[in-house]
């Protein structure tokens, strides 16, 4: 059974276009345009991993980070950001990397193929 990816993205465009990019490489991809229903669909179906864009309404990624931990859950995310982090906000936020944006398609797709077979890979940075 394929891996489970779950895109968060308020922009329709980088949303379909990184979540085609993770089907296309075999991954079962969830994908939400925003972070409240991203929770919501967590509580159905839980994702192996969370690519997590950080600038969104209503919701930041932060918030949304901030209440997946308040539930309980540890799923490894993945920040989609055009902000650059410090090695101590990531760690501090307790992700397991991020993507600046822009990015490539094939860093994205090397960092979730690192973090999904070693889930403990922390600090990635590409």
């Amino acid at each position: 059974m394929p891996e489970r990816v779950l895109v968060i993205d308020d922009i329709s465009l980088i949303l379909d276009v990184v979540a085609n990019t993770v089907h296309m490489a075999g991954y079962e991809v969830i994908a939400a345009s925003d972070a409240r229903a991203a929770l919501a669909q967590i509580e159905i179906t839980a994702p192996d991993l969370i690519l997590l864009d950080v600038m969104m309404p209503h919701m930041s990624g932060y918030d949304f980070i901030e209440q997946l931990r308040q539930r309980g859950h540890a799923i490894p995310i993945v920040l989609l950001t055009g902000k650059e982090h410090a090695p101590e906000e990531i760690e501090h936020l307790g992700v397991a990397g991020y993507l600046r944006k822009p990015f490539r398609l094939r860093e994205l797709l090397k960092l979730l193929q690192t973090l999904l077979k070693d889930p403990q890979q922390r600090n990635t940075v590409f």
